[in-house]
């Protein structure tokens, strides 16, 4: 039918795992410089995260909507800055890129269900 639109929408998307990270250099909040920031209040690192992902995805189909909800397991690596603002607060930068892996019944039919997207991420970190 020519009028009828198809459109997948991706309308729960949770993640629950665990991460690591890998620091370069030394730790901006163990010093006591003053501003302003230099090259040595910027931390660079990578964080490499594993987890489970609760998916739904929608199906919709003129007045019609399949959905199907399936549970993936997951990869997360990430690449940030941390930038020292004082003492004892910072700023971070991140990108991540998550990975969900294929599992279960697709709501198209298909074989893979697999899912990736890219988040950015910023905030700040206090010390006591």
């Amino acid at each position: 039918n020519p009028g009828v639109t198809a459109t997948v929408t991706i309308v729960l998307a949770l993640g629950i795992g665990a991460t690591t990270a890998i620091f370069s250099g030394r730790n901006p909040l163990s010093r006591h410089d003053a501003l302003p920031i230099s090259i040595d209040h910027i931390k660079p690192y990578f964080k490499i995260g594993a987890g489970v992902y609760w998916m739904t995805p929608i199906l919709e189909v003129g007045m019609y909507s399949f959905s199907e909800t399936n549970v993936h397991f997951g990869l997360m690596p990430s690449v940030g800055m941390d930038f020292k603002l004082d003492r004892k607060s910072s700023m971070i930068v991140q990108i991540d890129y998550n990975a969900a892996l294929s599992s279960g019944e697709s709501v198209l039919g298909s074989s893979s269900n697999a899912q990736s997207y890219i988040g950015l991420k910023v905030g700040f970190q206090f010390a006591n």
